[in-house]
């Protein structure tokens, strides 16, 4: 079993290619109200982007819109054409999540429902688009596809409105696209966010709002899209992390549900749990104790974990890793309030207060 790092497991990168073509029916679909529509529909100018998954999986290569694109999209209030050209970032989020199951009505005439089968999970996807001018749209994507060639390589990868799993997947099983950087118009218009933090071993972040790692490279970092920021930091054997609220009643069911699942990480710790609107966010200690393909090497984890409760059950939804190592001793986690609302001042995130 290959340890996280690597490019098919959570918080690792890897190089393949991903691609597709929309298709009459999700042409059909855009007459939709109240739904951003982007129809990807022309050769967007060839650039090296990336795409991320939410499984942590990325590809990088030559990112295209199929034939004739208009970027045509519905905030809600109005229908806009934007130039494909000038779209620099798409960040998708779960906007709905349930775990269903098939079902029969046995009896004609009788509202008797009797199911069937093992859950599978459903998704709809909400976005938001950053244009390379810096300023950013919301709403909720309906199917198109994009083209990603690396070297000689050409996949197809649709982006769907919404997603249904297969029968015993777990929500977190149902991967779907992240984020996509459309190349060198992302680089162009990116607004890169200032860091002031103390010197330290090591400094992760990712915005709330889908669980998305953010870049942090020469004392910047990724703009957020209007997102909470969740920060962690490492120093030697102790890390601070950004969290505000643990809901000590809610931790023992969010510990149980975590020791069923059957994950790379053989000790899982939950530091502290809180609601989130409907959701559960678990701050999670992890750990490999058992061999790994890697020799000696034994990979830990600082990750925040989405839950989604469904009266007993605890359905791990997302995650996102913010810290790692291979010496096999996690940090001793220490919770910082104050971090965990924190806006930047004149474009700068100051991080106090620790060491």
């Amino acid at each position: 079993m290959r340890p996280p790092g690597s490019a098919a497991l959570l918080c690792g990168r890897g190089n393949g290619g991903v691609g597709g073509m929309a298709t009459k029916a999700a042409a059909r679909e855009c007459g939709a109200p109240g739904l951003l529509l982007l129809m990807l529909c022309a050769v967007l100018d060839a650039a090296d982007g990336t795409v991320t998954f939410s499984d942590g999986t990325a590809w990088t290569g030559t990112i295209a819109l199929a034939s004739g694109a208009k970027l045509t999209l519905h905030d809600g209030k109005a229908v806009r054409t934007l130039d494909p050209a000038q779209v620099a970032e798409l960040v998708f989020a779960p906007r709905a999540e349930s775990m269903e199951r098939a079902f029969s009505m046995p009896e004609p005439g009788k509202p008797i429902r009797v199911e069937t089968g093992e859950p599978y999970p459903l998704r709809q996807l909400a976005v938001r688009v950053r244009l390379g001018d810096g300023t950013s749209l919301a709403g909720n994507l309906y199917a198109t596809a994009l083209t990603v060639l690396v070297g000689e390589e050409k996949r197809k990868l649709p982006l769907p409105s919404k997603q249904r799993g297969k029968p015993g997947q777990r929500l977190d099983q149902l991967v779907y696209v992240q984020q996509v950087r459309f190349g060198d118009v992302a680089e162009a218009g990116a607004k890169r966010l200032r860091v002031h933090a103390a010197a330290n071993d090591e400094l992760g972040a990712a915005a709330l709002d889908g669980l998305v790692p953010l870049r942090i490279a020469d004392g910047t970092v990724d703009d957020p899209l209007a997102s909470p920021v969740v920060w962690a930091m490492r120093v030697g054997a102790q890390a601070a992390v950004g969290w505000g609220g643990d809901d000590v009643a809610l931790r023992p069911r969010i510990q149980a549900a975590a020791d069923q699942l059957d994950d790379f990480f053989d000790r899982k710790e939950v530091v502290a749990a809180r609601q989130a609107g409907d959701d559960v966010l678990s701050l999670m200690r992890l750990a490999r104790e058992r061999h790994t393909t890697d020799g000696p090497s034994r990979p830990w984890h600082v990750e925040v974990w989405r839950w989604r409760l469904d009266g007993e059950r605890s359905l791990i939804a997302g995650r996102v890793c913010l810290l790692r190592g291979t010496d096999g001793k996690p940090p001793e986690l220490v919770l910082r309030a104050t971090w965990a609302n924190l806006a930047p001042v004149d474009g700068v995130y100051v991080l106090e207060g620790f060491p």
